[in-house]
């Protein structure tokens, strides 16, 4: 953690970034200012390299008492960055810091050593040497660095979606029928979903979209996967009864939001 004191420009009040976060948030920039100092003074309590691995807003709206509207616009305003591993604070080093802090400490000292007074004792300065021309010792070493980048390549924290050649689906969203979930019917969704990659054709929500195929074909879904396979189908569609007649037979059922292929005969015919 860092020392026990926040570093706050003068110029902050009026800066780009505070004018727009009051206007986003609808209150007066005096506001601002106090739940930006609690935020950050949560955030250098928390960290010392501004990575708040596991953290969510909604941890924060809770832990802090600030609307989550403000942390929107932190975000909007580039002051705060969302992963889907946690929270991150942008230029950290530049301000908050220990070596940031050890360089405010020395030009505080520096400018009081000019106008011949001795260093307030309420300033903090534990990290930083009386002699002017040595290095603090809180500066990080290239190990302290790649400590640190080791530190940042934190595991997901939930497994990856099952992948198959370029194309993810999150199984915990799909809705399966009862006695639908299957290892073979599994199978025949990621071969289908492959297949949809290929022709270009990608399902924009593929959980949902999955869960309507099931609800249509229950467990012949490995049968209608196999059929719109063979023929080259866009949609995923049951064989017909009956031969391509252009009449529909009682077991047909079109993918959802997809046409079947007699629809241009159908239409062409007058039907």
């Amino acid at each position: 953690m860092s020392a026990d004191f926040i570093l706050l420009r003068t110029t902050l009040p009026q800066c780009r970034e505070v004018v727009i976060l009051a206007e986003l948030c609808r209150c007066e920039s005096d506001l601002i200012l106090g739940r930006l100092a609690r935020f950050w003074i949560w955030a250098d309590a928390e960290t010392t390299d501004g990575v708040l691995p596991g953290v969510t807003v909604d941890m924060l709206v809770r832990a802090l008492h600030i609307p989550e509207a403000f942390f929107t616009a932190l975000v909007s305003v580039g002051w705060l960055e969302v992963h889907e591993w946690g929270l991150q604070i942008p230029n950290w080093d530049r301000w908050f810091s220990d070596s940031a802090k050890a360089r405010y400490g020395e030009v505080i000292r520096k400018r009081l050593q000019r106008s011949g007074c001795d260093p307030p004792k309420v300033v903090n300065c534990e990290n930083v040497r009386t002699i002017s021309g040595q290095c603090p010792d809180n500066v990080r070493t290239k190990e302290d660095r790649r400590k640190e980048k080791e530190y940042k390549k934190i595991p997901p924290l939930k497994s990856p979606p099952q992948k198959r050649g370029g194309e993810t689906i999150d199984w915990s969203r799909v809705i399966f029928p009862e006695g639908c979930d299957t290892p073979e019917i599994r199978a025949a969704i990621l071969e289908w979903l492959e297949y949809r990659r290929k022709i270009g054709k990608r399902y924009r929500d593929p959980e949902k979209q999955i869960s309507l195929l099931l609800m249509e074909h229950g467990a012949e879904i490995v049968k209608a996967v196999c059929h719109s396979i063979a023929h080259g189908y866009q949609g995923c569609f049951m064989p017909q009864k009956g031969g391509h007649d252009g009449h529909r037979g009682s077991n047909w059922a079109a993918g959802p939001g997809q046409r079947h292929p007699d629809d241009a005969t159908i239409q062409s015919r007058g039907w």
